[in-house]
């Protein structure tokens, strides 16, 4: 499983959960190609949808209205959404959350407190229904733990081996080094602080432009 030719629209961040069984079956006909020849060859095709707009956002998402998704689905599983605390990082309450699935790591707006100077998302403690805030630099983090890896096209990597690492669909990647490793559990350090680790979402590990494993993040260090 390699990156795609089209760095901009490449998929392979999301993909890194395949088996090598189901590689083995699976076909990429775009990976070679830029967006520019796929519209090109739609045109040729006469396919519908050779002009339409490019979707930047989630396309089962009815008018991105991220909130309004969440609410149905949870309401849909007989659950409620309660609000909560927001607190900074010494556990000082500054606010009330509207519920802590509304919120993401990093986010700045929406947070209804107002404090002099900019506060962000920096963690969300579901089990206590908190959303922790701080300053920009309270985002930063050295490093991540990782489970559920799935070893794409290694067995596995030695520990102390220098990585490409990814924590972000368009995250352009940094290089990492890999302190701890198990069949399943992953952990990295970065060589430079990285912004917003988000537990919950995917890390995927490169090496070149091949893709060496993934893991959900559990934890930013």
């Amino acid at each position: 499983l390699q990156r795609g030719l089209d760095f901009s629209k490449d998929q392979s961040y999301a993909l890194w959960r395949l088996t090598q069984a189901q590689l083995k079956k699976t076909m990429f006909p775009l990976g070679e190609m830029n967006k520019k020849n796929v519209r090109e060859l739609a045109h040729k095709h006469h396919l519908i949808v050779a002009q339409r707009p490019e979707s930047q956002e989630i396309c089962f998402i009815p008018d991105d209205n991220y909130r309004g998704f969440i609410t149905k689905a949870i309401l849909q599983n007989n659950q409620t959404i309660k609000q909560g605390e927001i607190i900074d990082s010494k556990g000082n309450v500054l606010g009330i959350h509207d519920g802590y699935p509304f919120y993401t790591i990093g986010q700045r707006k929406g947070l209804g407190i107002a404090l002099g100077h900019p506060m962000y998302v920096i963690n969300i403690d579901a089990e206590r229904n908190r959303i922790v805030v701080g300053r920009e630099e309270e985002l930063y983090a050295s490093g991540l733990k990782a489970e559920n890896v799935n070893w794409v096209s290694v067995e596995k990597l030695d520990r102390g081996a220098t990585v490409e690492a990814k924590i972000r669909y368009n995250d352009p990647g940094f290089s990492a080094e890999i302190r701890q490793i198990t069949d399943t559990h992953l952990q990295l350090q970065f060589q430079t602080p990285q912004r917003a680790v988000t537990p919950g979402q995917s890390v995927v590990v490169y090496r070149n432009d091949e893709v060496l494993c993934g893991g959900i993040i559990t934890k930013q260090l």
